[in-house]
């Protein structure tokens, strides 16, 4: 399945969630709860969980509690990462990136190669970086004119929970931050956007809440 039909899926989940609590509804409280799920083999991105001592996944599963006092699942976020499905070359013209990496890699975020021989990574380009510049600067500048540096990118790595990563947001005042291993090697980022609109709930002009949009 692609990104797209995944959260299409996700969200279709979370309407029919949204949609059975009471009529009334104006506040809802949403909890973040981990649960391990065994792997048997050698299945892609499992771990060793010391907690539960066993080579594992552990998705975070989101649940709604409504002023009836019923907590509900709302979805699941296994993983707030994402990881890259390529790399950008700094040198890029930014149509090029926007037409061949980001449009038809069905993609908001990718790293930037480094300019720096010694570097993991130079930074990394989203699309509300192109949305900042003018469409006729397209075919002139390039990717390294509007990316946002590594320096300038909060990082945090696996282990870091989610709470930790969003108060690390708040902090810094960032949008995103790179996740790195031990090494300081890229593996991917988790994009503040993203994440706040799969958990947005917004309110009908009665004041009741509405689920989110399905615009991608």
């Amino acid at each position: 399945m692609t990104p797209r039909e995944l959260r299409t899926l996700a969200l279709a989940l979370a309407e029919r969630v949204v949609a059975q609590l009471p009529a009334d509804t104006t506040a809802v409280v949403l909890d973040i709860d981990a649960t391990d799920d065994p792997c048997h083999g050698q299945q892609q991105f499992e771990c060793f969980n010391a907690f539960y001592d066993a080579h594992c996944y552990l998705p975070l599963l989101l649940y709604v509690t409504g002023p009836d006092g019923r907590q509900r699942l709302l979805g699941t976020l296994r993983r707030l990462m994402t990881t890259p499905r390529g790399w950008l070359s700094p040198y890029m013209t930014l149509a090029w990136a926007a037409r061949d990496r980001l449009r038809d890699w069905d993609t908001r975020c990718l790293p930037v190669a480094p300019e720096d021989p010694d570097a993991e990574y130079g930074g990394l380009m989203c699309v509300r970086d192109l949305e900042r510049t003018a469409p006729d600067r397209y075919d002139h500048d390039r990717v390294r004119d509007v990316m946002t540096p590594t320096a300038d990118l909060p990082t945090v790595t696996p282990e870091t929970g989610a709470a930790d990563v969003l108060r690390l947001l708040r902090e810094k005042e960032a949008d995103r931050a790179v996740v790195v291993d031990r090494g300081g090697r890229l593996l991917g980022f988790v994009d503040a956007e993203a994440f706040a609109r799969f958990l947005s709930v917004r309110r009908r002009p009665d004041g009741r809440l509405k689920p989110p949009s399905r615009a991608a």
